[in-house]
């Protein structure tokens, strides 16, 4: 069975992808915080950057998965969405 997919929802699509990125900058901000405590003087990641990252990275996320929703709609439009094909399985 061959299925369409002609709309993403923006809104949601943001939320998902700001939860995607906040999750991600939680395993990424303590790598960078370890490397930066053992960097040669004068490259310390500063610790106020470590604690409003995720923050950042979420709200970021959030924006460019709503705008590539957004974006994938108008195109979808145009050529028709993406096709996915389903098979059922006993």
């Amino acid at each position: 069975m061959k299925i369409q997919i002609k709309r993403i929802a923006p809104v949601q699509a943001g939320k998902i992808s700001a939860a995607l990125y906040g999750l991600l900058s939680l395993i990424i901000v303590p790598c960078v915080v370890l490397a930066s405590i053992f960097a040669p003087k004068g490259g310390h990641f500063p610790i106020y950057l470590a604690l409003i990252f995720p923050i950042i990275y979420a709200g970021l996320g959030f924006l460019l998965g709503a705008l590539c929703a957004f974006i994938y709609n108008v195109v979808a439009k145009w050529f028709g969405g993406i096709e996915l094909t389903y098979e059922e399985t006993a």
